[in-house]
């Protein structure tokens, strides 16, 4: 599909591991704006499908694409059900002990496009990563309330369900 994109949220998990000998140092995660402009009206297509087990979260990101500072909130996992706030981060990352990053930005306003940026060093040498990649962006549309809606679902035996927008 041209021009697609996640409506009102994108999620997703990475994992960051060191090379076998080397130790990262993670000092930074910055949410880097690349176009933010007011929602237009789109077709929501949705696509259930089956969901495979997930690794252990040890940390997650919470973006909000409409704030004038989109910083992303850190929290750390403790344990299954308790997280704590991340005021300054920094974390070791080795080829054993990799860092699970799990994050959701969300939109109520803009069609954005986005990424992360993850700033670390290597033997004391400054780096930046970029999350997808340094060609790729992530793409958040905020759903408006006229937005028409085409859901697909194969647990109903693949049926589709059509909603019409309703006008402003």
């Amino acid at each position: 599909m041209k021009d697609a994109a996640d409506p009102d949220a994108t999620s997703g998990e990475y994992v960051l591991q060191a090379r076998a000998g080397q130790t990262v140092v993670v000092t930074a995660f910055h949410t880097v704006l690349i176009r933010r402009v007011p929602a237009p009206r789109a077709t929501v297509v949705t696509v259930f499908s089956p969901c495979a087990g997930a690794p252990e979260i040890f940390y997650h990101a919470s973006v909000d694409l409409d704030a004038a500072d989109p910083t992303p909130k850190l929290t750390k996992t403790v344990n299954e059900s308790k997280r704590v706030p991340v005021d300054r981060f920094e974390d070791t990352v080795t080829n054993d002990s990799p860092l699970v990053l799990d994050f959701e930005a969300s939109s109520a306003k803009y069609d954005v496009t986005w990424k992360f940026r993850i700033d670390y060093t290597v033997d004391g040498q400054s780096k930046t990563a970029w999350i997808p990649d340094a060609t790729h962006a992530f793409h958040t549309l905020a759903t408006r309330p006229d937005a028409p809606e085409l859901t697909y679902s194969p647990g109903t035996g693949g049926t589709w369900t059509v909603r019409k927008g309703s006008p402003d």
